[in-house]
């Protein structure tokens, strides 16, 4: 008997959440989809290194027309080796996600990884 695996379900919230597992550091983004705009809800778990430098602002949102936002900087409290708060990009995300297929986060020296790539399909 074939069953669906969890890791397949959408999450109860109805967010959209994308999960990077690696150098020492996870990293769970949710998205409240396209009508959330460019606004990201990022924590980082870890029980090796200390997460309070980090404040993502060399993150990167990239749409499939090749199309990138700049990051703000990274609203999250410092807590040593658990950090979460809101990330959300500069300028117009109406346009940036009208008809694309798909968007990444693209998260830069968070860990041992020089880069973490979180990808959301939206097109059919």
């Amino acid at each position: 008997s074939s069953s669906a695996s969890p890791s397949g379900q959408p999450s109860p919230s109805g967010q959209l959440t994308r999960t990077s597992d690696g150098g020492q550091v996870t990293v769970v983004v949710d998205w409240g989809g396209p009508s959330a705009g460019a606004v990201f809800h990022v924590t980082l778990d870890t029980h090796a290194v200390d997460l309070d430098p980090l404040d993502l602002t060399d993150a990167v949102l990239q749409n499939d027309r090749g199309e990138t936002l700049a990051a703000r900087p990274w609203s999250a409290p410092k807590g040593g080796h658990h950090r979460q708060g809101t990330l959300a990009f500069q300028g117009d995300a109406g346009p940036f996600l009208a008809d694309t297929q798909w968007i990444e986060l693209v998260i830069q020296d968070v860990g041992d990884l020089p880069e973490r790539v979180l990808r959301w399909e939206l097109g059919s």
